[in-house]
């Protein structure tokens, strides 16, 4: 058993937390998936492919299977942990829409250029 499967069978867990490899545990386990993948440059798939001898690349294949199956997929270690943080305080919202609340026009305008 890998550690997402392990720990998408925890009860206390509200969510997995993973870096590479996501399954069908966290789904059936109705628990969301949060993902940071190295190797979305060609240079970091190079290195990725040096370190661990796999195949790290082909990052729009990667992102495309996420946002079909709902994987929260984040940039860096700390997106991830942010996000991980989130959504252990609020519930889970089924869109795929985001919302923008900003207390000024023009940083929810930057906000929205920036998504």
């Amino acid at each position: 058993m890998v550690v997402p499967e392990h720990v998408a069978q925890q009860a206390p867990t509200p969510f997995v937390l993973a870096v590479g490899r996501a399954d069908d545990g966290a789904a059936a386990a109705r628990k969301p998936v949060c993902i940071v993948k190295s190797g979305r440059s060609e240079a970091g798939a190079r290195a990725a492919a040096s370190h661990t001898a796999s195949l790290a690349g082909a990052w729009p294949a990667f992102e495309a299977i996420c946002r079909r199956w709902g994987v929260y997929l984040f940039e860096t270690i700390y997106d991830l942990l942010q996000g991980a943080q989130l959504l252990q305080r609020g519930k889970r919202v089924e869109s795929r829409g985001v919302a923008v609340t900003s207390g000024s026009g023009g940083a929810g305008a930057l906000l929205a250029d920036a998504l």
